[in-house]
């Protein structure tokens, strides 16, 4: 029987709709499949470290610098409910923390890091940090150690990320997770990079939102960034940030996810 033929523009059509109709899920499947591949990377070559735990984290790092460990630990399960919580949603399993032996053996792990002040950084599905004992004093008392590490050290700042990029699948703009991971910290520890300078000449939200981490002046860029996530947290709160978020994680693009939940564009958000 001879069968009647689909002409090629209306097959093209349908799988076209088929296509983009499941994109959004396609993408954050692979998104999240590469990412659990390259947190089993890691932890395989982190195979012949030490290994700690406790409720939320694991814990590699070197043999030899075992004597962070537990404050590190800590630090992460102290920031844990407090992120989790402003950002509603709690990665599921044990979160991975990877500590090298130094600045340079990070670099290397990484691909290069953008300067020497560095001390942690989420990459890939893993908090990654330094010893700590590269840029804190081991003579001090441990209790001071463990205060001064916790305020000033990266835990609450990339927990932000690793908990924003998790929900999400990565569905989000740069400045974005660096914004949100500032106010995390700087409402957790009070920590503060960055301060506005006199005369300075803010980016365009395209430069923002385009090229973030190519900006020649990040520390104003990253100001820019923590500043944008203020005022949104000035709109509509904590509650206002947790519904922008869940509807990236549902797929929805942020520009859009910005008009549903506070009735701006991106671009009206960032100016004057």
């Amino acid at each position: 029987m001879r069968r009647r033929r689909w002409p090629l523009l209306i097959v093209g059509l349908i799988l076209l709709t088929l296509l983009v109709g499941n994109f959004d899920s396609l993408r954050s499947d692979l998104y999240a499949a590469r990412r659990a591949g390259q947190v089993q990377a890691a932890q395989f070559a982190a195979g012949g470290d030490q290994v700690r735990a406790n409720s939320h984290f694991v814990l590699y790092y070197p043999r030899r610098d075992g004597n962070y460990a537990s404050l590190v630990l800590a630090a992460a399960e102290k920031a844990y409910g407090k992120v989790t919580g402003d950002l509603g949603y709690s990665p599921p399993g044990k979160l991975t923390i990877v500590m090298y032996p130094t600045q340079a053996a990070l670099a290397a792990a990484v691909g290069g890091l953008p300067d020497e002040t560095v001390v942690g950084l989420y990459w890939e599905g893993i908090i990654r940090i330094p010893y700590p004992g590269t840029w804190i004093p081991a003579a001090w008392p441990e209790s001071v150690r463990a205060a001064y590490f916790f305020q000033n050290g990266p835990m609450a700042h990339e927990l932000t990320h690793l908990v924003l990029d998790y929900r999400t699948d990565g569905n989000y703009p740069s400045w974005f997770t660096e914004g949100l991971a500032q106010y995390e910290d700087k409402k957790i520890t009070g920590y503060v990079w960055t301060s506005p300078r006199d005369n300075e000449k803010p980016y365009s939200y395209a430069q923002l939102d385009g090229s973030f981490y190519s900006l020649p002046d990040q520390a104003l860029a990253y100001h820019q960034a923590l500043s944008l996530v203020e005022r949104l947290a000035r709109l509509r709160g904590q509650a206002g940030l947790r519904s922008l978020i869940a509807r990236l994680a549902v797929g929805t693009r942020f520009p859009a996810a910005v008009q549903q939940v506070y009735g701006l564009t991106p671009e009206r958000l960032a100016s004057p």
